[in-house]
């Protein structure tokens, strides 16, 4: 496993522009774990996407019926070369958000 870790420090600029975090709340499927929705979310969050980080997972009775739970994380996008606007912003989320969709059948919480 230490082979095939990465343990030097890797360099990344800081960027001048801020980031745009936002919190997503999703419905999933109980047997979805976690690591499935942060892969779809990287793989589509694109150049813009700079970290993903999970929260917190909710389960209520009414969903626990439904087989399902709430999965609440946060996503951080920027730009290396300008400040994002809202529109980048929700085109990149729509993305994140229509990929988890087809592959989980995931609804906003």
């Amino acid at each position: 496993l230490q082979a095939a870790a990465r343990l030097v420090p890797q360099y990344h600029p800081n960027s001048d522009y801020p980031a745009i975090v936002q919190d997503i709340n999703l419905v999933v499927p109980e047997p979805v774990q976690w690591d499935q929705i942060a892969a779809t979310v990287r793989a589509q969050g694109g150049e813009l996407l700079e970290e993903v980080s999970y929260k917190q997972t909710y389960r209520t009775e009414k969903l626990a019926a439904a087989q399902k739970k709430k999965v609440l994380f946060q996503v951080s996008l920027r730009s290396s070369h300008e400040t994002l606007t809202q529109e980048q912003a929700r085109e990149s989320h729509g993305r994140m958000l229509s990929a988890c969709q087809q592959q989980f059948g995931a609804e906003l919480g």
